[in-house]
């Protein structure tokens, strides 16, 4: 009955890990989150690595994302298509990809916030090179900005990239969109 619950549940909210957002999964005793009273059947996230078209830009979709925290989740809905709910600053996303070329990128990040919502501390992780920013206020959750954080020098294999924040000023961090790796000899 628990799996064929968590099943329907995962199925529904699109997400790897049922949580207690869901209405049918069972309640989380006191001090646990819902997934961990699943456990052994909880789903182990599946992680999709994301290649390099040939020499171009690796972007990396926050449907991608293995997402690390209780509240951080992908939201699948056609005007969002984020990383979003980030409501914990101990939640954070993971992004794995692959270098076909090796070289310099430029590492950018489509940022969202909402309206008087921003100036929570991230740190980006790539290639051994940590990128901090503040995040902005774009007027919406939804209103991405394209942020270049630096350049990064990367071989040919499987990367991650990882984004953490350092705080949370406001009700919520960000949401993003993309994270991408642009390389530094195209335009």
């Amino acid at each position: 009955m628990i799996i064929s619950r968590l099943f329907v549940c995962c199925l529904a909210s699109l997400s790897l890990v049922c949580g207690s957002h869901c209405a049918d999964a069972p309640p989380a005793a006191p001090g646990k989150s819902a997934s961990s009273d699943l456990s052994p059947f909880s789903p182990t996230p599946i992680v999709s690595i994301v290649p390099q078209g040939g020499d171009g830009p690796i972007s990396m979709h926050a449907s991608n994302a293995v997402v690390h925290g209780s509240m951080l989740r992908y939201e699948p809905a056609t005007n969002k298509m984020c990383l979003g709910y980030w409501t914990k600053p101990e939640d954070w996303a993971e992004f794995s990809f692959e270098v076909k070329k090796s070289g310099e990128f430029t590492l950018e990040v489509w940022q969202g916030c909402g309206k008087d919502q921003g100036g929570s501390d991230v740190v980006v992780e790539a290639g051994g090179q940590k990128f901090p920013f503040v995040v902005e206020d774009t007027g919406g959750f939804q209103n991405f900005k394209a942020r270049q954080l630096g350049k990064v020098k990367l071989a040919a294999g499987k990367h991650t990239i990882t984004v953490k924040p350092q705080n949370k000023k406001k009700a919520a961090v960000m949401d993003i969109r993309w994270v991408k790796l642009i390389p530094a000899d195209k335009p």
